[in-house]
């Protein structure tokens, strides 16, 4: 028995795009049977058929931010807490997750004295950047404030309020 395929569902190529932006084509063989073949590759350098790819990295700030417990002690977060890059072009970047900590108008109630942790996730900082601020922007009194963090590899940070 003879196995047979429609030419209408044989792929004929793809393409890929490289990280610096150089388009590859690749063209596979006509198919005679079932044997593998090794596609053929054409590199497009014509600046006017090569497809210009911009990839920008998502990146997360993570900041661990740990509290010397009491009993009775209220804690929370605003969704109007921000890193603030310390460049020329520094946009306020945003809280995008708290973890084990309520957001403001609600509060967390701790029960006992001991380190609480509760985690911030941002969106990333500006490639540029080396030092930032972190600040929790509200109009009434016990907002917190970080000044001068300077930026590690990780972009993981453990503060202590």
């Amino acid at each position: 028995m003879v196995k047979t395929m429609l030419t209408e569902t044989i792929p004929t190529g793809f393409t890929h795009i490289s990280k610096d932006g150089t388009l590859f084509r690749f063209v596979l063989a006509d198919v005679m049977d079932y044997a593998p073949t090794r596609p053929q590759v054409e590199v497009l350098t014509e600046p006017e058929t090569a497809l210009v790819v911009k990839v920008e990295e998502e990146s997360q700030v993570l900041v661990h931010v740990h509290f010397l417990a009491f009993p009775g002690a209220l804690i929370r977060i605003w969704k109007t807490t921000f890193l603030i890059p310390s460049i020329p072009s520094g946009e306020k970047v945003p809280l995008v997750h708290a973890e084990n900590i309520t957001m403001a108008p609600m509060w967390t109630q701790l029960d006992g004295y001991g380190v609480f942790t509760f985690t911030l996730v941002f969106k990333g900082l500006p490639r540029d950047c080396k030092v930032f601020d972190l600040t929790e922007e509200i109009e009434e009194s016990g907002a917190f404030h970080f000044s001068d963090i300077t930026r590690n590899e990780t972009d993981v940070y453990h503060l202590w309020l």
